[in-house]
């Protein structure tokens, strides 16, 4: 039973998959130029979201203009973003937002996750308009953190989990006003197995099949004697 626990573990090691899952770390930074947003791993899905979504490259993340995972959200009018200059495509990707329609939280939900692999999401908030999601929550997985005093600062939440269903909703709320979202990126950052993890996978079938033949030919002794 050991070995079959040892084997079971190795093999998600093995396909590139974590045997625990949830939430791993969620932090937030101001956004200061292209380069606070991250473009490790392999991207998965990214879209500037609002009235008029653009479309723009940030740090070489590709973002779109598809707002159909968003929920309780309607689309901002005017220009949530001039910090960065008119010719960045920070400015463009940000200068769009959604915003939630009363004090019920909005939703974003993003599917087509694969149980078992590590992703990082980072969501994008800018607003040099108004005060509107200067102060907001965001929540994913069990775990909250808070946006505080955002003013004219670009921030960038990023949440780093192992996915134990195929989507992941993130809700957005605001207890005295609306709550803001700008853009998202989704990156599969899933470590690749190495090559001591294969070796040590092969060692353990190896020496499961050993076990198996010993436990069978215990049991063969025990109907012969």
């Amino acid at each position: 039973m050991k070995i079959r626990v040892i084997l079971t573990v190795l093999s998600l090691q093995f396909l590139g998959l974590n045997a625990s899952a949830g939430i791993i770390s969620l932090t937030q930074h101001d956004i200061i130029n292209e380069f606070d947003v991250a473009n490790s791993g392999s991207l998965v899905v990214a879209n500037s979201l609002g009235n008029v979504p653009i479309s723009g490259t940030v740090n070489s993340v590709v973002f779109g203009g598809d707002q159909s995972g968003i929920g309780n959200m309607v689309n901002g009018s005017g220009n949530y973003s001039n910090q960065y200059g008119t010719a960045t495509g920070l400015d463009r990707i940000l200068s769009n937002a959604v915003l939630t329609e009363n004090l019920d939280p909005g939703t974003l939900t993003l599917g087509g996750l694969t149980v078992g692999r590590t992703y990082r999401l980072q969501l994008l908030f800018s607003n040099t308009r108004n005060s509107i999601g200067d102060d907001q929550r965001i929540s994913l997985l069990g775990s909250d953190i808070d946006i505080v005093d955002m003013g004219n600062r670009g921030i960038n939440v990023v949440a780093e989990f192992t996915a134990d269903t195929v989507s992941l909703l993130t809700s957005f709320t605001d207890p005295v006003n609306m709550a803001v979202l700008n853009a998202y990126a989704l990156h599969d950052v899933t470590p690749a197995s190495a090559p001591g993890t294969i070796a040590i996978f092969g060692l353990s079938v190896f020496g499961l099949g050993i076990a198996r033949r010993r436990q069978d030919e215990a049991a063969l002794k025990l109907r012969k004697s």
